[in-house]
């Protein structure tokens, strides 16, 4: 199956034309789009002090009003064998072109993969990264080997640990605080309120411990650094991260910067309609370092949505972003899943037509 993938960091552009060469080598057509401003991708690469520019023609050119979906889909039944789709600056990206890379990628089977950064300059939000984020398989730094030899990557990181449902969030969670404290550093677990369990961090297999601190909306967390840095903590783990403010990621941001203490989030990246919760998108824009962690759907193949089912069993397309109790029984399923059982209604017209 094949996978849609976003890419962030140092290169983009020059990675990007590097992966159409390798394509290209093995005789295998790829098709190029720019969302900045439809011109030729022309990167930055420099070796030795030198200059190199590497370039690629674009093949698809986005007017605002075409389907990125429907400019590939007729190309495939005009027999145009096509082996990969390269997408530049995707931050500039709609929403729906964004949902049209995901359904190319998955109904289509070819592999999309799109490049850009996690938000617009200044740090301004950006729909059409988020919602490739919020859909992409895989979300990966480019960049993650020249920076570990980096100066700027010494020193302490916020990192999201995300999943869907029964990826064992919690349980690693759990393992690491465990690992940590034999390793004789002192750690400082956070979790925010919840009705069901106001105090312990409790994983479905039977492990818990008891939270240093619990959230409300109104919890100022920078305002916590000062104590954590007289009682020596030396690494803060904070589980259903996706639950906290912007604010309040925002504040951990500082707290990593200022005090230098690693704080690990573990959370949830989307709810069941695959929109990101107010905690885990923030996270997706700003943490140093995003880690995916696994399970799988019930046909086999990896899950990376949730899915919310009520008591007859349906599928349900509608509803509150957080029903915790009595709301309906929630299962981990596969992007293919989701399309079929959650996004029927979102299928792209000219697919409907001709399947």
């Amino acid at each position: 199956m094949a996978k849609l993938y976003y890419k962030y960091g140092n290169g983009k552009s020059a990675d990007l034309c590097e992966t159409a060469y390798n394509y290209e080598e093995n005789n295998m057509k790829v098709v190029i789009i720019n969302a900045y401003n439809n011109e030729d991708i022309i990167s930055k690469y420099t070796l030795n002090n030198n200059y190199h520019p590497l370039t690629r023609k674009v093949d698809i050119k986005l007017t605002g009003n075409n389907s990125i979906f429907d400019e590939i889909y007729l190309r495939i039944l005009k027999k145009e064998k096509i082996s990969c789709v390269l997408v530049d600056n995707s931050q500039y990206l709609s929403e729906r072109n964004a949902e049209d890379l995901f359904f190319i990628a998955n109904l289509l089977n070819i592999p999309v993969i799109a490049y850009g950064d996690r938000t617009l300059k200044g740090g301004i939000y950006s729909p059409g990264a988020m919602r490739l984020m919020e859909l992409s398989n895989t979300i990966e730094k480019i960049d993650e080997e020249y920076l570990k030899y980096n100066r700027r990557t010494k020193g302490a990181k916020l990192e999201f640990h995300y999943g869907a449902m029964n990826s064992s969030k919690t349980a690693k969670l759990l393992y690491k605080a465990d690992e940590l404290d034999k390793a004789g550093l002192n750690v400082f677990l956070m979790k925010p309120f919840s009705d069901r369990d106001p105090s312990m961090i409790s994983s479905r297999i039977g492990m818990q411990a008891k939270a240093d601190l619990v959230i409300d909306n109104n919890t100022k967390l920078y305002g916590e650094g000062e104590y954590l840095l007289r009682n020596h903590i030396n690494y803060i783990l904070v589980d259903e991260a996706q639950f906290l403010t912007e604010r309040q990621i925002d504040e951990l941001k500082q707290i990593v910067r200022d005090y230098d203490i690693p704080v690990r989030c573990y959370g949830l990246k989307v709810d069941f309609l695959s929109n990101h919760f107010t905690g885990s998108g923030r996270l997706l824009e700003t943490a140093d370092s995003l880690v995916k962690l696994r399970t799988v759907c019930p046909c086999g193949e990896g899950a990376i949505f949730n899915a919310r089912i009520n008591s007859n069993g349906e599928y349900q397309k509608s509803g509150s972003q957080v029903v915790i109790d009595n709301g309906g029984n929630y299962i981990s399923i596969c992007p293919k899943c989701f399309i079929e059982n959650v996004m029927d209604e979102k299928l792209p017209k000219v697919y409907r037509k001709v399947r």
